[in-house]
């Protein structure tokens, strides 16, 4: 899943510490009191981030407006989050036991406890130039879910992209901003950007990734003054950026990869690391269990390889697992049939391995070109509350592409992994809006890795191929995400650390290493939060036994929603502990 470029889902971090936490208002009140802020915070959202909230699936009640982004906006916005934390502490949170208040607490508390530490990485001064999921990204998904059906609803999507051309330039006075204090991104991160903003300029009027709004209408009239105003305006603000990008802001981008040389950068990776996991790790510790695991699976790797290859050669069972004539796609365009396959097959499984299955569609659709030409990579876009599907969005220049990998990543990013828990999510009831919003990386990214071997369990791969490809590539981002960000591992130490899993290998492995270098931390919670799950479900599994019922556990996982690992951990332990009880004698 492309990680969001802002919101709830960048911001959560790790719920602990209760007992610390001094009562203040009366426990019959703590329910009410939480609804309070959850609704305060919920409005203004809707309000503040209008494109941010439309990224995570909720479509704001207007269509007029976009993120403001200046000093003072932030400013303003920081004051309220400091407000809304300080209600929050002033809450005892022991009466709301498990239920949906205790959900609403715990993720808007480490919402906020997260926000405020991230304040030291001054994102706003370099995070924007990023080709994994720019603003240039996310208003391409806003122009697609615009609504236009009415004369208001049109007349909201001029006044909106009226505003465009001043969030570019507040953009850009933000980098000025940054530059300035000696905030920039790697070199080779801008140079992918400004290949993605080359590409939305110069696309063609009437298919840009800008125009759904004109071509969805029927509204002729309407349809011609949005054009203009995309080409007399919003095109002409891209094109100031692209000056900018390429003039001024490329010749002083540093050359080191590792966000810990920006000021304060340890501070600021050890916040992102949070933000991401939502896990009180550092980066020694992090480190160290991703070797451990990567440890792990290249022993399962050498005993398939045995079996499989007769060799217990570790560069060779990958390779040959990777390059075997009976795993390659004909073509190049067979990749996109084959996930929607792939996709329906895994879907048709779906009610074996959970008591309750969304209804949202999934969509299996090409990246676009402009974008997928930059190092971007596949990834999944969320329905929304709406009615549009989710999407899985595949890169049809992957450069390891192959049948194996291939379904690795659609189950990964769709059925059972992004779709399923995300839609299961938007389907819940009693929980409060807000959760809508919610979304970290350990979890998110923790159940997609689980679901990579829930599918292998199912059996919904098919060769041994993939069975041994599943095993190469997990928790290395726990190791070369801190290898860049905390130990300053070169561009070749990282490079060669992922072309051995074989999941990535030449050029890909180049585009891995500028997506760390673009996104610090988010790479390490795809095994930070899959070992959590994997753990529960065998600690269940142990006190359980015969007891066991793994829709029930599934179903029990995904209850809440995106919550934090630690949140997660204590809800399946009680859940455990409840479903262990003896079974009372009839009378």
């Amino acid at each position: 899943m492309r990680p969001r470029s802002g919101g709830l889902g960048l911001w959560l971090a790790v719920l602990c510490c209760w007992a610390s936490i001094a009562p203040a208002a009366a426990a019959e009140d703590a329910p009410a009191a939480v609804r309070r802020i959850a609704d305060d915070y919920y409005a203004a959202f809707l309000e503040l981030r209008p494109t941010e909230a439309m990224d995570a699936g909720v479509m704001p009640p207007h269509h007029d407006r976009v993120t403001d982004i200046r000093p003072a906006a932030r400013l303003a916005m920081q004051r309220r989050e400091d407000a809304w934390l300080k209600a929050l502490a002033a809450i005892d949170p022991r009466p709301l036991g498990f239920g949906p208040d205790w959900v609403t607490y715990g993720v808007l508390r480490e919402d906020l406890e997260a926000s405020v530490q991230l304040r030291v990485c001054h994102l706003e001064w370099w995070y924007g130039v990023n080709h994994m999921g720019g603003w240039h990204l996310a208003l391409a998904r806003v122009a697609d879910l615009q609504p236009v059906a009415t004369a208001i609803e049109r007349r909201e999507a001029l006044s909106r992209w009226r505003r465009v051309p001043g969030y570019v330039r507040a953009e850009i006075a933000n980098l000025r901003d940054g530059l300035a204090h000696g905030y920039t991104v790697p070199r080779p991160v801008a140079t992918r950007m400004l290949s993605q903003i080359d590409g939305i300029v110069a696309a063609p009027l009437a298919s840009h990734p800008y125009a759904g709004p004109a071509s969805r209408s029927p509204d002729a009239a309407f349809g011609a003054g949005y054009r203009r105003l995309l080409e007399r305006q919003v095109l002409r603000a891209l094109r100031e950026y692209r000056r900018f990008l390429n003039d001024e802001y490329l010749p002083r981008a540093r050359t080191t990869l590792a966000v810990t040389e920006l000021p304060d950068g340890d501070a600021c990776y050890a916040a992102l690391l949070r933000s991401s996991t939502t896990l009180p790790r550092g980066a020694a510790e992090v480190y160290q269990r991703g070797q451990e695991a990567v440890a792990r699976y290249r022993t399962e790797v050498l005993e398939m390889g045995r079996r499989v290859f007769g060799t217990d050669d570790y560069a060779s069972i990958i390779d040959k697992a990777r390059t075997a004539p009976d795993n390659q796609f004909a073509e190049p365009a067979e990749l996109l049939s084959a996930s929607r396959a792939y996709e329906d097959r895994a879907y048709a499984r779906m009610r074996e391995l959970f008591g309750s299955v969304p209804d949202q569609p999934l969509v299996v659709e090409p990246i676009p070109a402009y974008e997928d030409g930059a190092g971007a990579s596949s990834h999944y876009e969320p329905p929304t509350d709406d009615g549009h599907p989710g999407v899985f969005r595949i890169s049809m220049l992957e450069k390891a592409a192959n049948r194996a990998n291939a379904q690795i990543t659609a189950f990964h990013e769709g059925w059972p992994g992004h779709h399923l828990q995300i839609a299961y999510a938007q389907r819940v009831t009693g929980l409060h809006p807000v959760m809508k919003l919610a979304g970290n990386s350990g979890y998110i990214e923790g159940w997609a890795r689980y679901a990579e071997a829930l599918a292998e369990e199912a059996g919904l791969y098919d060769s041994d191929y993939a069975r041994i490809l599943r095993r190469a590539w997990p928790a290395r981002g726990m190791v070369v995400d801190p290898g860049i960000h905390a130990f300053h591992w070169t561009r070749e130490q990282a490079a060669a650390f992922v072309n051995e899993s074989g999941r990535f290998t030449g050029a890909s492995a180049d585009d891995i290493v500028d997506r760390i270098a673009a996104i610090p931390g988010q790479l390490t919670a795809y095994d930070s939060g899959g070992r959590e799950f994997f753990d529960l479900r065998r600690e269940a599994e142990a006190a359980l036994q015969e007891r066991f019922d793994l829709r029930a556990f599934h179903d029990a996982a995904l209850e809440n929603g995106s919550i934090s690992l630690p949140m997660l951990s204590a809800r399946m332990h009680a859940w455990i502990a409840s479903r262990a009880k003896p079974a009372p004698r009839p009378d």
